[in-house]
């Protein structure tokens, strides 16, 4: 008897409570639509000189210091998959572009060592970068909002606006 309980036991944990073939899968909620856009990340774009979502491609090397007295940078290396804004036509889909990014403690970005947040900025990950271009490079437009998650929230705050 023990056995048996055992028995039921344990392939209840592996195939759950159902066994038999009347089973039937409980249907998956529809995923929720975005919130509202958060408005300081909509300002943050439309003060941005370009606006692209990109894939991470290389992420530079951390600078070990915080933006205090200087402002400090860690360079990330993307490829344009889509292009939102860019009034001075300096990007093209394909692209391979370096952006600067501020690094400064307990923003949206940062990680708890003085680098971007590695969730984030990984070699790989989807993300839209809003940027500015500064004299002869690429800069992201603020440490908060600078590179961000290529979601469904983001895209919905971007809609329209450009």
């Amino acid at each position: 008897m023990r056995l048996l309980v055992a028995t039921v036991a344990l392939a209840t944990l592996v195939a759950g409570p159902c066994l038999g073939a009347a089973c039937v899968a409980e249907p998956r909620p529809a995923p929720a639509a975005p919130g509202p856009p958060d408005p300081a990340f909509v300002r943050a774009a439309r003060a941005a000189g370009a606006v692209f979502e990109g894939v991470v491609v290389e992420v530079g090397r951390a600078p070990g210091a915080w933006s205090g007295t200087f402002a400090i940078h860690q360079a990330v290396l993307y490829r344009v998959t889509k292009i939102v804004a860019d009034p001075d036509r300096r990007l093209g889909v394909g692209a391979l572009v370096q952006v600067q990014h501020l690094i400064v403690a307990r923003s949206a970005t940062a990680d708890i060592s003085p680098r971007l947040l590695p969730a984030l900025v990984r070699a790989g990950a989807g993300v839209i970068v809003l940027a500015r271009w500064t004299s002869d490079h690429w800069t992201g437009v603020d440490e908060h909002h600078g590179v961000v998650a290529a979601d469904a929230a983001h895209r919905a705050a971007l809609a329209g606006r450009y």
